[in-house]
């Protein structure tokens, strides 16, 4: 969750917008609170998932262990 230090709104990083990288390399970006505008700097790393690690390697979505065949049944 982020939180802002000027108006006190607090959310998800989606409903920060981003504005950019607040410096040339790491995870540090800027982001623009809905509520008031403010710039804030946000280390997107130290914020904790939601929810418990998936047991599926990252980044394989909903496809992972699937099988496809094509329609004559062959593969």
């Amino acid at each position: 969750m982020v939180t802002c230090y000027r108006c006190g709104k607090s959310g998800t990083l989606a409903e920060f917008t981003y504005v950019g990288r607040a410096v040339e390399v790491g995870p540090v970006t800027l982001r623009s609170c809905p509520a008031c505008g403010e710039l804030l700097v946000v280390d997107e790393l130290e914020l904790e998932p939601d929810g418990p690690p998936s047991p599926a390697p990252w980044g394989t979505g909903e496809l992972w262990g699937r099988k496809f065949t094509f329609e004559n049944g062959e593969v």
